[in-house]
């Protein structure tokens, strides 16, 4: 049998509910659907690529919650990579050749995103979509330190240099075309490396 920490036998009702919350997961995870249709509609449309390559390239595939969303994404950026026009065809070819047709639900289905409401200012979208994917990796961040720290695993240094060194990541993570990944992040700040 496992010793618990003083503070876990006996928790406040409010930790209570707190930790039946994170354990069901009675929460819905930080998203705007409409910001991420908005912005892949405004940013698709023929004659936007210069806009579209500028944005697209500062988000990455986890900003987008939904899974035709991402598939619509890596779309267009495969139409983009290859200097091509942004439009329906274009990104059915593309979903197509990725293997995400059935993810967009067809032709039909890229039309219809498409159809979405376009924006004047689709750099704020961009930056709505971006800050809702760093508080669903911080949550989850939280979620693991949580079970970490319960479980007693690690040294409590170590913990916080890993954890400190995630967050770190979380908040420069703004390219895909620049992302470090976490394990070089956390193996830098274990041996004190720019």
């Amino acid at each position: 049998c496992r010793i618990l920490p003083v503070w876990l036998k006996m928790p406040s009702p409010l930790m209570m509910n707190f930790l039946v919350s994170i354990m069901r997961r009675d929460w819905t995870p930080p998203a705007d659907i409409d910001a991420e249709r908005s912005l892949i509609s405004t940013l698709c449309q023929p004659g936007n690529e210069v806009t579209a390559f500028d944005l697209f390239s500062h988000l990455v595939e986890q900003d987008f919650t939904v899974p035709a969303h991402r598939a619509l994404y890596r779309a267009a950026m495969g139409v983009l990579d290859r200097n091509g026009e942004l439009n329906s065809l274009e990104l059915k070819a593309e979903c197509d050749k990725q293997g995400s047709l059935v993810t967009v639900n067809g032709y039909t289905g890229i039309v219809e995103v498409l159809q979405g409401d376009e924006v004047g200012n689709p750099a704020y979208l961009a930056e709505v979509i971006q800050t809702k994917r760093k508080h669903r990796q911080l949550i989850l961040m939280g979620e693991k330190l949580m079970h970490r720290c319960i479980a007693e695993e690690g040294h409590p240094d170590d913990v916080i240099a890993e954890f400190s060194a995630g967050l770190a990541d979380v908040a420069s993570r703004n390219s895909r075309r620049s992302s470090i990944p976490l394990s070089e992040i956390v193996i830098e700040a274990q041996h004190g490396h720019p």
